[in-house]
């Protein structure tokens, strides 16, 4: 493993956030949803390997569905403040759903400060989604 870059320990552990939603959305182009709240729990590993998952929670208004999806984060670059994360696989955090969730997602988590980190998305954000997560206790 050496030289290979690693997700430094100040990245460890686990990460969540709650965006607004799609409280305004149509509901036919895109679903009217509550609150969206995302989980990142991030583990060692160093690039190439499987270091997390992103899983989300969005409960659709009409139906109280939930179209969240949970995917596997694979480290694909460190920089000094940031780290990009590759879904490697997606599924409906609801495992009774029948919906199919996107592929290939692209992440870019920026740490901002000891505890707080940015998302963003390289067009793969969801609408709605949060724009940062804070480290759980």
């Amino acid at each position: 493993m050496s030289g290979q870059a690693v997700l430094p320990a100040a990245w460890v552990g686990t990460w969540s956030g709650t965006g607004p939603g799609t409280p305004e959305a149509d509901g036919i182009t895109r679903a009217l949803a509550g609150a969206l709240s995302v989980t990142v729990p991030l583990n060692a590993g160093a690039v190439g390997e499987l270091v997390g998952r992103q899983v989300s929670d969005v409960k659709e208004l009409s139906t109280g569905r939930n179209l969240g999806c949970t995917e596997a984060l694979e480290l694909r670059q460190v920089r000094q403040d940031s780290a990009v994360f590759a879904a490697v696989t997606s599924h409906p955090t609801d495992r009774t759903a029948t919906f199919a969730c996107p592929r290939g997602n692209l992440y870019v988590l920026t740490m901002t400060q000891a505890d707080r980190v940015t998302l963003e998305s390289l067009g793969a954000q969801s609408a709605g989604a949060p724009d940062a997560l804070t480290r759980r206790g």
